[in-house]
């Protein structure tokens, strides 16, 4: 147990801190004195952050030594219940007037998720969230996505506007060229089917990228 401490000791804890006790307090539910440290360690060296930790398989956690069933339904649930919370905060927001609240629940979704992943917010004509949708599933570095789904599925929503929604999982939240190119192409789709795309947001490592902050959303249209 020493040889583990020790080891663990020459981490720079000082930007995971808050990570640390998180899983700490959740661990401790099963778990009591130092092994709860040991664990909260062991999963933050292997998974890197409590995103990717509360988002790991069954099946990545079990090889943690020390993480059992209890644990991982422990974190399932909490999983769960953050972004029920935050669904359920964005449902009566005024989504344009709170961007705070959207850029949460998108983090919440997508932070630590190893494969791009594409989500569309449906908004109705109060800018209200309605539904909201993952539509597509890629690999490490690449999500595939067909303008005609998105709109198709924005027309069955009966939606107005949508929020467009995907992560990079190398964690730079910077939009690669055919991150651009796409945004354009649902923008020119959008404008014949009078469905506004009122933000693309990409989900990153350190934080969240913004079309419609950063001006690029008024240079797709």
């Amino acid at each position: 147990m020493r040889n583990d401490l020790d080891m663990f000791a020459q981490h720079d804890w000082a930007c995971e801190r808050d990570d640390f006790d998180l899983l700490n307090s959740l661990i401790s539910r099963r778990r009591a004195g130092r092994s709860c440290a040991i664990i909260s360690r062991r999963l933050l060296r292997q998974f890197g952050g409590i995103g990717r930790v509360l988002r790991a398989t069954p099946q990545e956690l079990s090889q943690v030594k020390g993480v059992d069933d209890a644990i991982v339904r422990d974190f399932r649930q909490t999983r769960a219940l953050m972004q029920a919370m935050a669904r359920a905060e964005l449902h009566q927001a005024h989504v344009l007037d709170d961007p705070e609240a959207v850029f949460e629940f998108c983090r919440l979704l997508l932070a630590g998720e190893r494969r791009e992943q594409f989500h569309v917010l449906y908004l109705d004509r109060a800018f209200h969230l309605t539904a909201h949708e993952c539509l597509q599933v890629g690999t490490v570095d690449h999500v595939t996505v067909y303008p005609r789904e998105v709109m198709g599925r924005a027309i069955q929503h009966a939606a107005t506007s949508i929020i467009l929604v995907h992560n990079h999982p190398s964690g730079n939240q910077r939009p690669s060229p055919g991150d651009v190119a796409m945004t354009r192409q649902l923008v020119e789709a959008g404008r014949y089917l009078r469905i506004e795309v009122a933000d693309h947001i990409i989900v990153g490592g350190e934080g969240n990228f913004s079309f419609r902050r950063s001006g690029l959303l008024a240079k797709a249209e």
